[in-house]
């Protein structure tokens, strides 16, 4: 049986007395979504880098299609890890489960977690050594930048990502950059506008700067070329 999460079926369709979305603009069409989690599917890790990596990735989602570079050359190990990910379907009918916004600090949307909370991560995978990883700076993860979620720890990189959909700065840069949006960023910011919540104890919906994004947003499927 297919588990669902309530938050889902409510975001940008319901009025929970906090807080209206705006309704989408005339270019950005997002659908209705029914919050049906997908059975977590089960992918062997790669043992070694491909010798043949793909160039693209287009992200379908119920917002529209966002394509992204691959930068195989700079980052093979988390584009050989994405490749087996997304051949074996486990990104298909997902949800982006975390978004944050310019006042905590960084402007990302998290995505890559079939259960959608934050744990959920390829059955017996090991985590892969961080690479292309940016210089201290400002703005040292521009938007546009697609780069893998982790830990605090080293080597806890496995299938959770993020796209930055604003200029962001990280004070430690310790998060891989393995693509770049070539086709999509306003499909981003648009979701970005519409800002993160969490739901409380009284069954509200609260704007917040770390938490679920407001619109919905679910990849139903991700192709390679």
């Amino acid at each position: 049986m297919k588990k669902t999460i309530a938050i889902f079926t409510s975001l940008a369709l319901v009025a929970t007395g906090v807080f209206v979305s705006a309704p989408a603009s005339a270019a950005i069409n997002c659908t209705k979504v029914d919050g049906k989690l997908p059975v977590m599917k089960v992918v062997k890790q790669p043992q070694s880098i491909s010798k043949v990596l793909p160039k693209t990735a287009t992200f379908y989602t119920n917002c529209g299609n966002i394509t992204v570079a691959l930068l195989g050359s700079k980052a093979p190990q988390a584009v050989t890890a994405f490749a087996a990910l997304v051949r074996g379907g486990y990104y298909n009918k997902t949800y982006c489960h975390r978004m944050t916004t310019a006042d905590y600090g960084f402007s990302i949307l998290q995505c890559g977690d079939p259960k959608a909370n934050g744990t959920g991560n390829p059955e017996g995978w090991n985590g892969i050594v961080e690479e292309n990883l940016p210089k201290l700076g400002i703005n040292n993860y521009p938007a546009g930048t697609l780069a893998m979620a982790k830990q605090s720890e080293p080597k806890t990189t496995k299938a959770q990502f993020f796209f930055v959909y604003e200029d962001s700065t990280f004070a430690q840069p310790v998060y891989t950059v393995w693509a770049k949006v070539t086709k999509g960023l306003d499909i981003l910011k648009y979701i970005g506008s519409k800002k993160a919540f969490e739901r409380r104890s009284d069954g509200k919906d609260y704007y917040v700067v770390n938490g679920a994004p407001v619109q919905a947003v679910k990849i139903e499927k991700i192709v390679l070329k």
